[in-house]
């Protein structure tokens, strides 16, 4: 009867759903409406992206982009893509994050695109989600960014860890040429990003 009663219902109720999240300002009743646009399922995931596609507040944007990567829905990255261009960064992460769970390997391309185009934040977690893909297509661009002595430490120790995960073969000359770097004539790497890379080539050895 519940499943019926929603199907009746059906988009107007997700819509109306949809822009009284828009308007809550209370934290608590936000979470609220969120719990029930998730019990609609996979009748809410065509207004759910529409509203995407639309002009919407940065909040809302995020909310709505949290509840479609929780759908397991694949058909919805496209309505995600653009959003990794997003004017505020916070809804660009939570782009990132809906596009590799729901993408996939589909979705590799989009966050290589973006990683140099990104701030710090946002690039550590287009790494993160490269390494949950085990992205072999990402290995010559994170090995060019473990490489970077210009790019802050944090970063290349986790893009160190990323490559760890992945476990290329191609990762290991590079590992190994960051691991020499010590001397006066080949350039010193810091002792952190070393280990990092020793780590690295343990993990794929």
């Amino acid at each position: 009867v519940t499943a019926i009663y929603y199907e009746m219902l059906g988009g107007p109720m997700v819509r109306h759903l949809i822009q009284a999240l828009g308007k809550e300002p209370d934290r608590a009743r936000r979470g609220r409406i969120m719990d029930a646009l998730r019990t609609y399922g996979p009748l809410a995931m065509q207004p759910l992206r529409e509203a995407l596609g639309g002009a919407i507040p940065w909040y809302l944007a995020r909310n709505l982009l949290t509840l479609v990567s929780e759908s397991g829905d694949a058909g919805s990255l496209p309505a995600i893509l653009p959003l990794l261009r997003a004017k505020e960064v916070r809804v660009q992460r939570t782009a990132v994050r809906a596009a590799w769970k729901l993408g996939g390997p589909a979705a590799e391309p989009h966050l290589l695109a973006l990683l140099k185009d990104s701030d710090a934040e946002t690039q550590l977690e287009i790494i993160f989600g490269l390494g949950q893909l085990r992205s072999e297509s990402a290995v010559p661009v994170l090995l060019e960014s473990a490489q970077d002595r210009k790019l802050p430490e944090p970063l290349r120790l986790k893009v160190l860890e990323t490559l760890a995960l992945i476990q290329s073969p191609r990762s290991v000359q590079p590992l190994v040429e960051l691991i020499r770097k010590k001397g006066f004539f080949s350039g010193s790497e810091s002792p952190g990003i070393r280990l990092g890379a020793a780590k690295a080539l343990a993990a794929i050895w």
